[in-house]
């Protein structure tokens, strides 16, 4: 099962990952997490100047690379946590990837995930998280931070029926609420698609 965490920078997705992967393998589950932002690709875009095509570009090219890790970890029955996918290039590089039609042409050869967990937060909490760290993505003020949760929420409502995404507003949930919450839903999926193959 291929689960994506998605939402703004220091909307708490890593630690939810790693604290929802722990409660998942204390149960006895196997569980991969894939950690975007530990790419080096990643990390030379965060801390570049390039204009925004060439950081779709290469944020692109870096998921095309997860592609084959991500076939190889689904062949087996584990379940695979991943820290952002293709919707937050759609959303941080939203002018670089629509074309006239509205269609996000380099989609079309990624694996799809099982469902989505979208967190979500108010932006003065975001904003407050934000520390001495200064790069493209963390440097946004509270409107960029607005305008970034307001094309995420647009996103999940015009997904519809096409994939399953879970809004999951944490500004006042504790870790533990969160981690019980993501865990709860990724096992009830997982067992339900365990029983129906």
């Amino acid at each position: 099962m291929f689960i994506v965490f998605e939402g703004v920078d220091r909307v708490g997705k890593t630690t939810a990952i790693e604290n929802t992967a722990e409660e998942l393998k204390s149960r006895g589950y196997d569980v991969v997490t894939i950690f975007e932002s530990n790419d080096p690709i990643m990390q030379y875009i965060k801390q570049s100047n390039l204009d925004i095509d060439r950081i779709v570009y290469l944020v692109n090219s870096m998921r095309e690379e997860h592609q084959r890790l991500i076939r190889m970890i689904l062949d087996s029955n584990v379940i695979l946590l991943m820290d952002r996918y293709y919707d937050s290039t759609y959303v941080y590089g939203y002018e670089s990837v629509i074309n006239d039609s509205g269609v996000k042409p380099f989609l079309f050869n990624h694996i799809n995930p099982d469902f989505t967990i979208y967190l979500h937060a108010d932006p003065d909490l975001i904003v407050k998280r934000i520390d001495s760290e200064i790069d493209r993505f963390t440097s946004a003020s509270i409107s960029q931070v607005k305008k970034y949760l307001e094309r995420f929420d647009q996103l999940y409502e015009n997904c519809g029926d096409e994939r399953d995404v879970f809004k999951l507003d944490v500004t006042f949930l504790d870790i533990d609420t969160i981690r019980q919450y993501c865990s709860d839903m990724i096992l009830s999926r997982f067992l339900h698609k365990s029983k129906s193959i």
